[in-house]
């Protein structure tokens, strides 16, 4: 929504990504209702939209970015401590990656 902090970026999405720092305990507008920071989420980085179950997959873009490693709640900070990434090798970015 316009003048939110932050941004669905597809209808499908479970996530939405801040378009400035939030703190915890700030209501957040989305399309169709709003969700409140359970923690403070950086500039650019994911909060969940609704529930995300240990398992599913986090959307983002309208295409799965990785799989919740953790359940995940509304108005949750999502990176790397409760994702795994389609897109990094591990959850650590520090790890190896083989050829």
């Amino acid at each position: 929504m316009i003048g939110s902090p932050v941004i669905v970026l597809s209808p499908t999405d479970n996530v939405a990504v801040c378009r400035r720092n939030v703190a915890k305990g700030e209501t957040l507008a989305i399309e169709g209702g709003a969700l409140v920071a359970r923690g403070d989420v950086p500039l650019g980085h994911k909060v969940a939209c609704r529930r995300i179950a240990r398992g599913a997959a986090v959307i983002k873009y309208g295409m799965t970015i990785g799989t919740a490693t953790a359940d995940i709640e509304t108005g949750d900070w999502v990176h790397l401590h409760n994702l795994q990434s389609n897109y990094i090798a591990t959850r650590l970015r520090t790890a190896k990656v083989s050829s």
